[in-house]
């Protein structure tokens, strides 16, 4: 089940750019706990972020301008998960 669910995101996120996290986390709850589906998802999810982000030619200059997007982002992860946790 990991393993197509897994897939499945990573076509939609290289089809759309996003998607990766948002597609397989909730897929992965129909088999597995909440701790158990973020904990699968976490390393796929930074590899293709950090992908995404080498695969940029001028990536140093695009992370420099949109440095706050990144920031911002983790902070919201963060306060996310143990929303989710607190919940369940």
């Amino acid at each position: 089940m990991f393993i197509l669910v897994s897939l499945l995101s990573a076509f939609v996120h290289g089809a759309f750019g996003f998607g990766f996290p948002l597609l397989s986390t909730p897929l992965l709850v129909f088999g597995f706990d909440l701790r158990t589906a973020v904990l699968l998802t976490l390393v796929p999810t930074v590899s293709v972020n950090l992908v995404s982000i080498l695969s940029e030619r001028q990536w140093r200059g695009a992370l420099r301008d949109y440095l706050a997007i990144p920031a911002l982002t983790n902070v919201g992860s963060l306060k996310g998960t143990h929303g989710l946790f607190e919940i369940d």
